[in-house]
């Protein structure tokens, strides 16, 4: 606190100073504030990083005349309220919040203060506390402020005086600056009358003093939502005394009898003097030191420094315990100064807001209802009956429901199959989809939805009732339940699909689609009984290759129920797709080994050669003589011509043969090469074998098989047993056959 203490010469020298302040002071009775006054105040004025700002509190057209009509808009009153309430007390009603000073109000709201605007005005909140008739008020300080006055025009140590120049009741700054009137001012040193002040409606602060304030036929005052400091219990004792042992009683403090008082002089007891309480009849008036409080003393309302500070020095309600000339004020940084009272400060006024009163004249906030905050409160599995939905905060007195629902395809739900009980809150519905809830407010004009936006527009919610997982099985009857198995074995697959509903029907396809493009591909309808559909396939019927098992529900047809079904985990658990092969049989080994082969002797022209070999078993070893057959101008080697024997080809259970000669091939002639000779030597003949039947494979999963036969032509034997003799007697021509023995 800064203090300036005065000698006798000095204040004699003030005093004939004071008579010329008066003279000017005088000249300026009729203007209430200073040329650089500005009244309309935004939020570009304070540190937002240090404040919760809340928007005007009152509506552009309000009139406080009608009972029917809502003064305060009900989105930023209640901003207000909500930032007022403490933990625990989300629900709590005004009236039983709990007291709560500036630091309290800072602790609920992130170490920021609270400012509210008020008729284009900013307030910072103070304080916030029940009075003893049950009415809850938040103090407002005007929260910055150029407005400027002098406290009073003279400025004389005269406690003596029937009006002292710093007591509050008979000073200039509330009589004329805040538009109290009252009895009026003392405009001078030693008067015994007041000089009388008429309140003006056209005042900036008329609003917060008079009880009626017109604009055409609507009534402006908000007197009715103002407590008097009269009813406010601690400005009736309060005394700085408490916060500071070092001060004496200060003036102007409580209206009433301090709870403890320590006066400087006798003299500097003003409570006897006439009007000294007049001010706790006001509506507006100044803050005392012991509220603000200053350089480290919290005071009432436990202030932070944001809050004391303003862009220039401001005045206080207290008058100096010493002098009774000075009056308190807060310097611009919101410490404590003493003031002649003809000093020109910043005025930042201060009413006691209503609460109670402010609350039954806004529009009233309506909660959206909400569902609850479990999973199951959101969203529920379709049964096959109805299901129940609660909502939270619906009151069908405030607000009407619509319901609407799409199923899981988009499609709209029928509405017979649902609906809501608006008297219970709960909305039943049965089918699998999407459910949405739109509330509309009953009255618009006075209520609105308490959310983050606020407003009166329609709100939505939504819920959703699942798609039924069902069960599924898949079994088959290979053994050891392999999913590969020869083509044409007579085993079949089972897909089982449980937990349908009593009742629904259900419908389900199983497909196998071989891996190859244009392959093999069926689909096998599932067939239902009861709660269970099953499809079964013949695995028999399945074609050599490699296939995907799937399954899949008809949610597009309007002959089931599928829509409020879903295979998804079941087709997980029973690990679908299912992937399978079917394998070929085999002409085996022992199959091959069993081929044997032919030949047949051949003129060079193709032909057979009469009483040889045709078709017949090779000899041992496939050796065959060299041989010659006669022909017309003497003899030719014989061609021999090697065929595989097809009587030897293995053959199905009905005789069928399994494999042929592959005539087709380019690269054989007629499905051999090399099949023939006639010279001496050594051949290998190779034979091009296919499958006859799909169902067949050669070794190593092959269409096609090579035979190879080794066979040689041997030099052949000189048959000399036909050999004859004969002799040619001298001088005949004729030969005779010699038929003695050869000695």
């Amino acid at each position: 606190m800064t203090y300036r203490r005065m000698d006798q010469s000095k204040l004699r020298t003030a005093m004939a100073f004071g008579l010329i302040v008066l003279t000017v002071c005088a000249a300026f009775a009729g203007i209430w504030i200073s040329a650089d006054c500005a009244y309309a105040f935004d939020e570009t004025n304070l540190d937002t990083t240090t404040t919760v700002s809340i928007g005007e509190l009152l509506f552009d057209h309000y009139d406080t005349a009608q009972s029917n009509a809502k003064v305060f808009d009900g989105v930023q009153f209640w901003k207000l309220v909500d930032a007022l309430r403490g933990n625990g007390e989300e629900k709590t009603a005004i009236e039983n919040l709990s007291d709560k000073d500036a630091q309290a109000i800072r602790d609920l709201n992130d170490g920021k203060d609270v400012v509210v605007e008020i008729d284009q005005k900013l307030w910072t909140v103070t304080d916030m506390r029940k009075l003893d008739d049950g009415r809850v008020i938040a103090t407002m300080w005007l929260a910055t402020s150029a407005e400027t006055s002098q406290w009073n025009l003279w400025f004389v140590d005269a406690p003596k005086e029937a009006y002292p120049c710093n007591m509050y009741s008979t000073s200039y700054i509330r009589a004329h600056t805040l538009n109290s009137g009252g009895s009026g001012y003392v405009a001078t040193q030693g008067a015994t009358t007041l000089t009388s002040v008429a309140q003006s409606a056209d005042h900036p602060y008329a609003k917060f003093t008079m009880g009626s304030v017109k604009d055409g036929a609507r009534e402006l005052s908000l007197c009715n939502y103002i407590v008097q400091p009269k009813d406010v219990a601690y400005q009736e004792t309060e005394t700085m005394l408490a916060y500071n042992d070092g001060y004496s009683t200060c003036p102007n403090e409580a209206w009433g009898t301090p709870s403890q008082e320590s006066y400087y002089t006798n003299d500097m007891n003003y409570s006897k003097k006439d009007r000294y309480a007049e001010w706790s009849n006001d509506y507006l008036w100044l803050p005392s030191l012991v509220e603000t409080g200053y350089n480290g003393i919290t005071g009432i309302w436990n202030l932070s420094q944001n809050q004391r500070s303003n862009d220039m020095s401001s005045w206080l309600r207290s008058g100096n315990f010493t002098v009774a000339n000075i009056v308190f004020a807060l310097d611009t940084s919101g410490g404590g100064i003493n003031s002649y009272a003809p000093d020109t400060y910043a005025v930042r006024p201060a009413f006691h807001l209503n609460l109670t009163a402010a609350a039954a004249d806004a529009t009233q906030p309506v909660d959206v209802p909400t569902l609850g905050t479990s999973a199951a409160d959101q969203s529920k599995e379709y049964t096959g009956s109805n299901v129940t939905f609660s909502l939270q905060n619906f009151d069908s007195t405030k607000m009407q429901a619509t319901v609407t629902g799409k199923d899981p395809a988009g499609n709209a739900i029928d509405t017979t199959t649902f609906s809501m009980d608006t008297t219970k809150g709960a909305v039943q519905a049965k089918h699998a989809g999407t459910y949405t809830v739109e509330f509309a407010l009953s009255d618009q004009t006075n209520t609105f939805w308490r959310d983050k936006t606020a407003g009166t527009d329609k709100r939505k919610l939504t819920f959703t009732i699942t798609p039924k997982q069902l069960s599924l099985s898949l079994t088959n009857t290979v053994p050891s339940s392999a999913w590969s198995w020869t083509v044409g074995d007579s085993y079949d697959a089972t897909l089982t699909v449980s937990g349908i509903a009593s009742g629904d029907t259900v419908k389900l396809t199983a497909t196998y689609t071989s891996d190859k493009a244009g392959g093999a591909k069926e689909e096998i309808a599932a067939v239902q009984t009861g709660v269970q559909t099953v499809a079964t396939i013949d695995l028999s019927a399945i074609p050599i290759g490699s296939y995907e098992l799937t399954a899949a529900l008809d949610k597009s047809a309007a002959d089931n129920d599928n829509i409020n079904y879903s295979i998804s985990n079941g087709l997980t658990t029973a690990n679908i797709p299912k992937k399978f092969t079917v394998t070929a049989k085999s002409v085996t080994d022992d199959d091959l080994e069993g081929l044997s082969w032919l030949y047949t002797a051949k003129d060079q022209e193709g032909n057979k050669i009469a009483g040889g070999a045709d078709d017949s078993a090779l000899p041992q070893g496939n050796k065959i003589g060299y041989a010659l057959y006669k022909t017309a101008t003497g003899s030719a080697a014989v061609v021999y011509e090697m065929s595989i024997d097809k009587s030897k080809f293995p053959k199905d259970g009905d005789g069928n043969a399994l494999i042929g000669i592959d005539e087709l091939s380019t690269s054989y002639t007629n499905g051999y090469i090399d099949r023939s000779g006639s010279t001496v030597g050594v051949y290998t003949t190779k034979v091009l074998l296919k499958t006859l039947s799909d169902d067949y494979l050669f070794p190593g999963s092959q269409k096609t098989y090579e035979a190879t036969l080794q066979w040689e032509i041997v030099k052949g034997t000189l048959d000399l047993s036909g050999i004859k003799w004969e002799y040619v007697k001298a001088g005949s021509s004729a030969a005779t056959e010699y038929t003695e023995a050869i000695e």
